[in-house]
């Protein structure tokens, strides 16, 4: 068996997209280890949403260039947002890295990986997919941490704000199909798994790029009637909105299981949201807020509309009702 060291950094979907990583590799016969230094494949899933998460990913494959040195055969690739930002550059800039792969190609790995191996080449996979197949695994997961896990319902964003990075490295909104996500999590419940995190840069728009889908409404309600989830807490994770907020924690009480979300203000479908909420709930500023975390942008008015920021104090003032 051969051994894979997978770093990562940022955010929760990045977890998620490196347990997606160790099992398409697995299937090539490739096993996690905890030890850099016996690994014959060594990739970094990475951020670049902050500066610093950029040079911590510099300073990682500087210092794993001696393990290239120290041992013959190691491949070593770079994954994530900064490598859907950078691609080739990367290659140029690290002379010792043998591949990357951009946040639509981690089906690719396997490979990528033989092209280094056969043929000494060093691919560069970044391309951008609409066909929401290429977040889909061939089965079941065969090995679960614990009684949480990450699911991710949808990736990219259209908002496109002038500021944010997001939609040039995670691309535009793509759905996966709801009854794979709800095979996912029967799946993850059949081995022990209780609580849910639902991942998506703006999951407030699940669906709605796909047509004959089910919206992000119908969605959380499918979830909640899978049997099984029994701590009846369902964290669903979300990055960014059409208001462009960065976070604010809302939580909806769910007819009896409380769901979690980080979201700014519910516009994509929120009446249809709302719907689902037991009355008492509803009285309370539309939502039930709890833990909450609020992040404004500092903008002047005079530049917000060449920042596309789509909100001001007001909008803010009406969702907390206030």
């Amino acid at each position: 068996m051969k051994r894979l060291y997978i770093q990562t950094y940022g955010c929760q979907m990045n977890q998620y997209d490196s347990e997606r990583i160790a099992r398409v590799l697995g299937r090539v016969d490739y096993v996690p280890t905890e030890s850099i230094e016996n690994a014959d494949l060594i990739l970094l899933n990475t951020c670049s949403v902050r500066d610093k998460a950029e040079q911590k990913v510099y300073s990682s494959l500087g210092r794993w260039k001696e393990l290239k040195e120290q041992r013959e055969g190691v491949v070593i690739g770079v994954g994530g947002c900064l490598a859907q930002q950078e691609g080739e550059r990367l290659l140029k800039r690290v002379p010792h890295l043998d591949l990357v792969f951009g946040t639509h190609n981690i089906h690719k790995l396997p490979e990528m990986v033989e092209q280094v191996q056969t043929w000494r080449t060093r691919p560069v996979e970044t391309a951008f997919y609409r066909d929401p197949s290429y977040m889909e695994d061939a089965e079941c997961r065969t090995h679960v941490q614990g009684s949480k896990a990450f699911v991710t319902i949808m990736q990219g964003c259209n908002k496109v704000c002038s500021f944010c990075i997001v939609p040039h490295v995670r691309g535009r909104e793509v759905s996966r199909p709801s009854e794979k996500i709800i095979a996912e999590v029967e799946c993850l419940v059949r081995q022990g798994v209780k609580e849910v995190m639902l991942l998506g840069q703006n999951v407030n728009s699940y669906g709605k790029t796909s047509p004959g889908e089910i919206n992000f409404a119908e969605l959380l309600g499918r979830v909640n009637a899978i049997p099984g989830l029994e701590r009846r807490k369902v964290p669903v994770g979300l990055q960014l909105t059409d208001l462009c907020l960065s976070d604010l924690l809302l939580g909806l009480r769910l007819r009896g299981l409380l769901v979690r979300f980080v979201d700014a203000v519910l516009r994509d479908d929120h009446e249809q949201l709302l719907a689902l909420l037991e009355p008492e709930t509803r009285e309370v500023a539309g939502v039930w807020l709890a833990q909450p975390h609020l992040v404004l942008h500092a903008v002047a008015p005079r530049l917000l509309a060449h920042l596309t920021v789509r909100h001001v104090v007001a909008d803010v003032r009406h969702l907390l009702g206030v």
